[in-house]
């Protein structure tokens, strides 16, 4: 039996959404396909408020709200706590259930070890441990992943 997966777009901010759909109207761009019609007059709409001397980052509705982080050359430090937790909660399941079958002390110590070329949390084994034992919650395996890491779809021109 297989789950259905939640619908990520209601789990992001508006401001991750937008951010979104222009990295995805960039691509679109760049590889020559037509863009939607609801693209197109959106960009219009945008381009014309923005030559109007109106404000770009309200025109193309990616001004962040006071405090708002964008995050955008990295994860958001809630985002990478819960991959650490998740990997962490993937590395005690024993081997014949798709883990690595570690101690939670060995996870966590690998968990916080920097390795070139390799996934780093970037977190101490300290607080590693303080995260799982603080949030119980985010101990699973599985969890929706942020906007950032979602799969921009490209169609090439047929021409």
């Amino acid at each position: 039996m297989t789950k259905s997966r939640k619908n990520i777009f209601v789990l992001h901010s508006p401001l991750a959404l937008n951010l979104y759909r222009l990295r995805a109207i960039a691509m679109l761009l760049e590889d020559g396909v037509t863009l939607p019609e609801v693209d197109r007059k959106f960009l219009i709409s945008a381009l014309h408020s923005i030559g109007s001397g109106n404000n770009a980052e309200e025109s193309l509705g990616i001004k962040r709200k006071r405090g708002e982080k964008t995050y955008i050359n990295g994860l958001d430090p809630t985002e990478r706590r819960q991959w650490a937790l998740s990997w962490i909660a993937t590395a005690i399941k024993n081997v014949s259930d798709g883990g690595l079958g570690l101690s939670i002390g060995d996870a966590i110590e690998q968990a916080a070890e920097e390795r070139p070329g390799e996934i780093n949390f970037g977190f101490s084994e300290e607080t590693l441990r303080h995260y799982w034992d603080n949030y119980p919650k985010q101990r699973t395996i599985s969890f929706a992943p942020p906007l950032s890491s979602e799969p921009i779809k490209r169609k090439k021109n047929k021409s």
